[in-house]
């Protein structure tokens, strides 16, 4: 089964910087029209949580999500292992004078701990970003549990088997599929008994967990949200 090497490690951060370059130059899906817009499940999130809110959210890419909240008035640290992808959402939070809101910490999933910068948190959000096997999700997840607040919410979202990347890519164990069609893109699948036990280890209450589908650069993508407290 596989585990997350320090050279695969490397290579998916190579990846994820090319991705990021591409989509968030002035030529890009998200340089263009999607820059400022953000996922539905961010505005979820923003519903969900009482003013003034702290919020962890592990990859923010160029901070579309991020820069929404701050501009609710939250607070947010924005982690991202894509040091092109920061550059971007510094640059973009500078534009839209929200940049003493955010706290941009470049940081890698599988060390399996937060950083510890980051402090005491409402909500917790990450979407399509949490690639990593299953000890070190429950590990982190245990991280986050730590620094979530009673009655703080936890808002995931990731692939699930009908979605066709997924559904192309090889199953290496551990919760874990390689695309070798996207350069050995490595996610994570996801699934209504990996939520189910999630919920159970950490005794969060779900509120919602649902199938969402949504077009992506004219592909269709499948996923599962994962809405919970503590």
């Amino acid at each position: 089964m596989l585990q997350i090497t320090p050279e695969l490690g490397t290579s998916q951060q190579a990846l994820w910087d090319a991705q990021h370059a591409a989509r968030g130059g002035e030529a890009g899906l998200e340089g263009d029209r999607l820059v400022d817009v953000p996922n539905d499940a961010a505005i979820l999130l923003g519903e969900l949580l009482q003013p003034g809110s702290v919020i962890a959210e592990i990859g923010s890419a160029n901070g579309r999500d991020a820069r929404h909240w701050a501009q609710q008035g939250h607070k947010v640290y924005a982690m991202d292992f894509s040091p092109v992808a920061l550059g971007q959402l510094v640059e973009h939070a500078g534009r839209q004078g929200v940049a003493d809101k955010i706290s941009p910490i470049q940081f890698d999933a599988n060390t399996g701990t937060l950083p510890d910068e980051v402090g005491e948190i409402d909500g917790f959000y990450a979407r399509s970003a949490l690639h990593v096997d299953d000890s070190t999700l429950m590990r982190l997840l245990a991280s986050i549990d730590e620094r979530l607040r009673p009655g703080g919410i936890v808002l995931i979202e990731g692939k699930t088997t009908d979605d066709p990347k997924i559904a192309r890519s090889r199953t290496l164990g551990n919760g874990l599929a390689v695309d070798d069609h996207e350069n050995g893109h490595v996610r994570r699948i996801w699934t209504h008994d990996s939520v189910a036990a999630i919920s159970r280890a950490f005794g969060w209450t779900a509120i919602n967990v649902d199938s969402k589908r949504e077009e992506w650069l004219n592909t269709d993508a499948s996923f599962l949200r994962f809405v919970a407290n503590k």
